[in-house]
């Protein structure tokens, strides 16, 4: 991500929520079918599974953009503070 204002490094962020959201409806469309099939084993491991992954993917963005501004800071160097 380049130097940009926050307003850019928020729509960054929002990218990877909304390209989470297709698999969450196949996730519920696939908990259906468990569900109504009465395959709780498989239901059950598919909701675990949901429920490791989307924390997951959440600290990765965190984790991704706080990566991003440090290296980015680190790059221009200490703030300059000039009067003129």
């Amino acid at each position: 991500m380049p130097y940009a204002c926050y307003g850019v490094a928020i729509e960054w962020d929002y990218y990877p929520f909304i390209l989470l959201t297709p698999r969450y409806v196949l996730l519920a469309l696939v908990s259906g079918q468990f569900a109504e099939g009465n395959n709780v084993v498989g239901w059950r491991n598919l909701t675990v599974a949901a429920r490791i992954a989307y924390p997951l993917c959440c600290v990765g963005v965190v984790l991704i953009h706080m990566g991003v501004v440090l290296l980015s800071a680190a790059r221009r160097g200490p703030p300059r503070h000039e009067l003129w």
